[in-house]
């Protein structure tokens, strides 16, 4: 995975996307197939959001407690760390 902090140009691009949506249509657009039809970009775009929304839910629950939060957030980047590495060896 790519660290957006030591990619300036990646960083800027990413602090620019100031919503959920602006998020939803960079992946539309480099991640689903030119083709994909009307029902696979709806359901991909609910995937999307229901992720959001879980990850936004779960974050509140934790906020109060700094530590907790460091905690949750290294193991979110572990997974999305082993997820990637998964999808590039063809596994995910």
């Amino acid at each position: 995975m790519i660290d957006p902090n030591k990619v300036p140009a990646l960083h800027d691009y990413l602090t620019g996307l100031r919503s959920i949506d602006d998020a939803f249509k960079v992946y539309r657009r480099y991640v689903l197939p030119p083709d994909a039809g009307e029902t696979q970009v709806i359901e991909t775009r609910r995937a999307f959001f229901a992720a959001a929304d879980w990850f936004y839910k779960r974050f509140l629950v934790i906020v109060d407690d700094e530590k907790d939060a460091m905690a949750f957030l290294s193991e979110i980047h572990a997974e999305l760390e082993a997820h990637c590495k998964a999808v590039q060896e063809g596994r995910a």
